[in-house]
């Protein structure tokens, strides 16, 4: 039989090899599952807290740390400082044994930033704080050997009680090339200072980046104190207009980690939760009030004026059909115009396009008129033709102070008043760097337009349209001409614009010369003997009317018959200097009403002659003809 001493021996290696931290894993599994249908939240997180230190106990780190990850977050929502201490002591202690040197930094950080609840507490986390600074300035290894390390801190980020940056512009507004006071404050909950090699400070625009060195001579202490705001002072000059926000800092501890933190603005920025209520603290990122409650991380850089002058000269008022040409001068008022850019659109003045974008638009034509721009052939000819003007065009590079013009052309389609608007857009550079901004700088003018001519016709028909039996044949409706017989027909154009027009005579263009002659009838205008006539044509001033008869021989008998059409020249008295490209008269036509022709079976003729004396008898015939 065994005696005492091997009995006991044996109950203790016994004892010694039974799994006692699966059997503990086991049964708070169990219970774990039995709290999770109660929903009793916080006794799940402590069963949890439990099942991670019995896996730690054996050498399960992975799931040890899977646990206290879960269990860290809910405290840090709670914001239970003494709970989340211990769970980010074994969570350095999981991420030591897995070899995770910068989750290891992270937990001692964090833990380091915690408030303190009691002297031996400050012990332990003060020893790990000099773990992690030791690991940090280089002066010992990291756990795998591994650096550098660059840490992560947002504004939702647990470690923001090891690093805070709150920035503050000065000022709402600047001007581009104008400096900018910009205040830094840096904050760290560490039990002890913690030194920063550099701090560089990045904005949305690259060239306002800066980096400030640790240097007592240039006034830059980055030695930050536990618990207190260091204030730094900087100004920025901003080279672009628009909005320049800060974006993040990046600090460098040593010659093995960098921590990226994202700024905050004093105005809206959430206390640490941890030490929101401790006493002591100051409260204020920085000393002025106003900016402590209205101080932003972004400021509104105005934009460039324009150092350029546009001219668009378009000579008057415009008449519907011609090709009006404008002139537009560039001239520069100290700003030298680079990769020039000009966008020339046409609106109508009811629109709402009627006012200058703040942004360019691409060059286009409204629909009562159309823009274009001389080309020359590239057949080597050296004819230049007009092309109908669309997007933008490139203009050459111009001095500062220096002029710059060009011609376009503008062909009105309807007789309504149109905005032209020109838009110039170039680069201009900001100090020493290739940084370049794009200024737009906008001119519009209103251009009236008339129209020219009021042209209508009428018949005067040579005979009877009633029938000689009232009552047994209907009367006619509209215009009827009559069969193989000349009809006259009076053409009026009156000028309706309010300048002198010079009028060409009169072309007929026939629709068929086998169905209906057209003729014009020389030495029989109607005219006002006003009217003053020259080798260049007949000039019409505003209000005046020109007559011409034309004489009509319809061919064919038919309900509707097309005549033709015809077409009168015209042009302004006193010509604008128009280069030869453009075309100084203008022809408008008038298509010519459907008439409708028939064959009367009698036809009445009265001869008479032209004059009669007083007391003197005349004879007075009629001529009657059957056509049946």
């Amino acid at each position: 039989s065994a005696t005492p001493d091997e009995y006991m021996r044996h109950a203790m290696l016994t004892e010694r090899q039974f799994p006692h931290s699966r059997a503990a894993i086991n049964l708070l599994t169990k219970a774990h599952e039995q709290y999770k249908a109660t929903q009793a939240t916080r006794m799940i997180y402590y069963l949890g807290t439990q099942m991670g230190r019995e896996y730690f106990h054996a050498g399960e780190h992975e799931n040890a740390k899977r646990l206290f990850d879960t269990v860290a977050e809910m405290y840090r929502k709670e914001a239970w400082v003494e709970l989340l201490a211990a769970s980010l002591e074994y969570l350095r202690e999981t991420a030591k044994h897995l070899g995770l040197s910068k989750e290891f930094l992270e937990y001692s950080l964090e833990l380091a930033a915690l408030p303190e609840e009691s002297w031996s507490e400050v012990a332990r986390r003060s020893t790990a704080l000099t773990d992690v600074i030791a690991a940090i300035t280089g002066t010992d290894a990291l756990p795998d050997g591994e650096a550098p390390i660059a840490l992560e801190i947002d504004l939702v980020s647990p470690l923001r009680g090891v690093l805070s940056v709150c920035v503050a512009f000065h000022e709402q507004a600047v001007k581009p090339g104008m400096s900018t006071r910009l205040t830094v404050s840096l904050l760290t909950h560490l039990p002890h200072p913690l030194e920063l090699d550099d701090l560089e400070i990045h904005f949305n625009q690259n060239a306002c980046n800066l980096a400030l060195k640790h240097s007592l001579d240039q006034g830059h202490d980055l030695k930050l104190m536990p618990h207190q705001w260091k204030r730094l002072e900087v100004d920025i000059i901003a080279v672009k207009s628009g909005k320049l926000e800060c974006l993040f800092a990046v600090a460098r501890l040593g010659r093995n980690t960098t921590v990226r933190c994202q700024v905050e603005s004093p105005a809206s920025r959430e206390p640490d939760p941890f030490w929101q209520f401790e006493p002591a603290l100051e409260s204020y990122p920085v000393k002025d009030k106003n900016l402590a409650f209205l101080g932003q991380k972004v400021v509104q850089v105005e934009e460039v004026e324009p150092k350029v002058d546009i001219e668009i000269d378009s000579g008057g008022t415009g008449l519907l059909g011609e090709t009006v040409l404008v002139r537009i001068h560039i001239r520069s008022r100290g700003h030298a115009i680079d990769a020039g850019e000009l966008q020339v659109s046409v609106t109508e003045v009811a629109s709402n396009d009627a006012f200058s974008p703040k942004t360019p638009s691409t060059g286009s034509s409204a629909a009562c008129a159309k823009i274009f721009v001389p080309a020359r052939l590239k057949d080597g000819s050296g004819e230049t033709l007009l092309w109908e003007f669309q997007g933008s065009m490139k203009i050459p590079y111009v001095e500062a102070d220096g002029s710059w013009s060009t011609s376009t052309y503008l062909r009105f389609t309807e007789a309504k008043p149109v905005s032209f608007f020109v838009t110039l857009g170039y680069q201009i550079q900001f100090g020493t760097n290739d940084d370049t901004h794009k200024l737009w700088s906008h001119k519009h003018v209103d251009l009236q337009c008339e129209e020219a001519l009021r042209i209508n016709c009428r018949y005067m028909v040579p005979f009877q349209r009633d029938a000689f039996l009232p009552g047994s044949v209907e009367r006619s409706a509209g215009t009827v001409l009559p069969f193989d017989e000349s009809s006259t027909m009076v053409l009026t154009a009156r000028n309706i614009c309010s300048v002198p027009l010079l009028i060409s005579p009169v072309q007929v263009e026939e629709k068929n010369a086998r169905t209906c002659q057209v003729r014009r009838m020389e030495g029989s205008r109607l005219r006002n003997s006003a009217i003053s006539q020259s080798s260049e044509g007949t000039k019409l001033l505003p209000g005046e009317v020109f007559n011409q008869i034309l004489s009509i021989r319809p061919l064919a008998v038919s309900s509707s018959l097309d005549i033709g059409t015809v077409a009168l020249r015209w042009e302004r008295e006193q010509q604008r200097q128009e280069p030869e490209v453009v075309e100084s008269s203008v022809t408008t036509r008038l298509a010519l009403p459907v008439i409708a022709v028939e064959k009367a079976p009698v036809v009445v003729s009265l001869q008479y002659p032209p004059y009669g004396l007083l007391g003197t008898p005349f004879t007075l015939s009629f001529r009657i003809q059957n056509r049946t």
